[in-house]
């Protein structure tokens, strides 16, 4: 069983309350998080896996639906909310259900129902992927587009795919929330994507055209997850 982790973001305690009260009636809750602004669902989501997100329209001088449309990658949602005028604005921006209080639990279920419905790609997005803060804003980061990172002091930078870009986030921090069998330490300044090499020997790899050394320390380490890899397919081209 899938251990289903919520966001409620709501800046109203009695009505975060009440919900979080829903909730508990529902046999597919597992975990509820109760935040009152936009900035500690960011803090949130930068951190912890979410499956559902709740999220009312105003937030203490703050705007949900900007929120959503800045922010396009994100679990599914469902608003909960004292103003069905912006039914519309909402079901443009791919919300799942537009609930406006006060609801009953059985509409709420059916809205839970319809949420977890959806493919399984879509619903452990945030699984395959990792929140990081770039330029004072918190952008999303598939794994799989991440080619390396590079320690520059006290940052990180990120090599992608699609370009490079900068965090406050140490390495070190960075590489605690990757997953360990795709991303490895070759030196103390760099960490890679095994699923991006496409050359490698005993002192270096090679990310496209991208040549990196392998630090002596974490060579034997190294040798022994890619000969795992090796082993299941899933190596890539080895130069003497």
């Amino acid at each position: 069983m899938i251990n289903y982790s919520y966001l409620i973001v709501d800046d109203s305690p009695s009505d975060a309350t009440i919900l979080q009260r829903q909730l508990a009636q529902i046999t597919t809750l597992k975990q509820v998080t109760t935040c009152g602004s936009i900035e500690e669902a960011l803090a949130f989501l930068l951190t912890q896996p979410c499956h559902l997100l709740f999220l009312d329209i105003k937030l203490s001088g703050q705007s949900g639906i900007e929120w959503l449309r800045e922010s396009p990658n994100r679990p599914p949602v469902i608003i909960t909310t004292n103003y069905p005028e912006y039914a519309l604005d909402c079901y443009d921006l791919d919300v799942v259900d537009f609930l406006v209080k006060p609801y009953t639990t059985d509409r709420l279920a059916r809205s839970i129902h319809r949420a977890l419905a959806r493919p399984t790609a879509e619903r452990t997005i945030q699984s395959q992927s990792i929140f990081l803060y770039v330029n004072r804003k918190l952008q999303r980061f598939n794994f799989n587009d991440i080619t390396h990172l590079e320690a520059i002091g006290a940052y990180t930078k990120i090599h992608t795919v699609d370009g490079t870009y900068s965090t406050s986030e140490s390495i070190s921090m960075v590489e605690a929330r990757l997953p360990q069998s795709q991303f490895l330490r070759i030196q103390k300044s760099f960490l890679i994507n095994l699923d991006k090499l496409t050359m490698f020997e005993h002192r270096a790899v090679w990310i496209g055209s991208v040549k990196l050394s392998i630090g002596q320390q974490y060579r034997e380490t190294f040798s022994q997850l890619l000969r795992g890899r090796s082993k299941k397919g899933n190596h890539s081209e080895i130069e003497g």
